[in-house]
This record gives structure tokens, sequence and C-alpha cells, in this order.
């Protein structure tokens, strides 16, 4: 995906407040896609049935990978809760982290800086 902004969401289907983060990402992609937009959902300490039977009945349309038992990419990411959103521009930098569920006015600021 390199060259694309991304967001890259590690979330989890018991977690109330990245469950609410579902539309709102929904709504972004199906806006700013033709921007180049992508998303990528990493689970974390989740069933990965729970997380997949949760995102289809959400309509997720976005890229979708399962954290694995070890966790490695959110290790990577130092992430130790949840929701954390991390927005990359089209370098790959790394250009803002959030931690806990995003505002529609803060997803939308995030999302401005890295197109």
């Amino acid at each position: 995906m390199l060259g694309k902004p991304v967001i890259v969401n590690f979330w989890a289907s018991w977690c109330v407040p990245c469950r609410e983060e579902f539309e709102q990402f929904k709504n972004a992609l199906d806006q700013f896609e033709q921007d180049g937009l992508k998303i990528v959902g990493i689970t974390y300490k989740d069933i990965p049935k729970d997380a997949r039977d949760f995102a289809k009945r959400r309509d997720a349309t976005w890229l979708l990978a399962d954290g694995g038992v070890d966790n490695a990419v959110a290790k990577e990411y130092r992430v130790r809760g949840l929701p954390q959103t991390f927005f990359i521009d089209g370098r790959g930098n790394i250009t803002s982290r959030y931690f806990g569920r995003l505002s529609d006015a803060e997803l939308m600021t995030q999302i401005r800086r890295i197109l």
C-alpha cells in the first residue's frame, strides 16, 4: 500500500468503542476511497471467528487481518489497549497515533492530513 494514505486500526469484536468505530470507518472509506484511502483493521486479543462474524455483520469492506495468537503486529506498533488507530501518509510515515474511540471530527481531520 506504499504510495497510498492508510488508516491502521487495532480492534476486537469484544471492544465496545471498536465496534462503534466500524460505521465511521465504513463512511470514511465510502467518502475517500476515490482519493486512494485504504483502511487495514488488525484484530488484537480476539477470537478469529468472533472477529470475522462481527465484521461480516457490519459489512466491512476494508482489509481485515487476524492479529494472531502472539499479536506480533500489535507488538511492533506498541499497542497495549484498544482501540488504537494509526494514520500513515503515502510515503509510509506515521503522521499520528490515536488512542481510544475517534470522534467523527477527529477522524476527518486525520484523514485530511494524510491525503
